[in-house]
């Protein structure tokens, strides 16, 4: 009778180390993370160049930063596609002065820009080697980006301010990174760059109401001016990001 109990407490026991190693090894059939992330944003296209003697663009001659997160949701049975929903924003900023002869004598002249787009977006990623702790990927995003330019110019002791009305443009988003997974944990890193198109649809010219302080992107073409081109908005984003598995 003795024995029969030992043997029947050995089986359970078995059976509780067996059911708990089927379960480690069972891949749940999707995947959830958050990434929060920061880094540079590289001004390209129609915002580089020099502030004084560009009219045609939107000069910056420094770089700026993004800030943002995103979730990615995954699925066992394809484990090298993920979904992707993101939410950035991005900043570039000017205070730029030089001095000029102005009415026989030296002025100050300086002109301060700062250029806000707050980005949210849907992509897809495609990753390399998944069973392995360091996971390159490349990706693409569709994105909507809220883009808000002011600044203000001074010619010593003048001053003008300005900020345009808020644009809602289209874009698309290029790249890829590489993901660096910690053993046995639910937090990783990731490093990623892409070049981001912030205006790609969407362009569009209007007038400035100078009377009503009301200012426009104007990142479309003028055109009643044959000179005048596009604005192309671009950026190349370098960004560090913390990952947390969710699920």
């Amino acid at each position: 009778m003795r024995t029969s109990k030992y043997v029947a407490l050995v089986a359970l026991f078995m059976l509780t180390v067996i059911s708990q190693n089927v379960k480690a090894q069972k891949k749940e059939p999707v995947s959830l993370s958050v990434v929060f992330g920061g880094g540079l944003a590289i001004p390209q296209s129609g915002l580089t160049g020099k502030v004084f003697g560009t009219s045609d663009k939107y000069p910056f001659e420094k770089n700026g930063y993004v800030l943002g997160a995103k979730l990615k949701l995954g699925f066992a049975e394809t484990p090298e596609v993920r979904l992707v929903a993101l939410g950035n924003y991005t900043s570039l900023s000017n205070d730029t002065s030089l001095t000029s002869i102005f009415n026989s004598k030296d002025t100050l002249v300086r002109v301060d820009r700062k250029l806000g787009i707050t980005t949210v977006g849907v992509g897809v990623e495609y990753v390399f080697s998944t069973n392995s702790l360091i996971k390159p990927y490349l990706g693409v995003d569709a994105t909507l980006n809220f883009l808000s330019l002011e600044g203000k110019t001074v010619v010593d002791p003048f001053a003008k301010k300005y900020k345009t009305e808020k644009a809602v443009r289209g874009g698309l988003a290029l790249g890829g990174g590489v993901e660096i997974e910690l053993p046995n944990s639910p937090v990783s890193f990731e490093i990623e760059g892409k070049y981001h198109f912030a205006n790609l649809l969407g362009k569009k010219y209007q007038e400035n109401n100078v009377l009503k302080d009301t200012y426009y992107l104007q990142d479309a073409k003028n055109p009643k001016d044959t000179k005048d081109n596009n604005r192309a908005i671009n950026t190349i984003d370098v960004r560090v990001g913390l990952k947390i598995r969710l699920l």
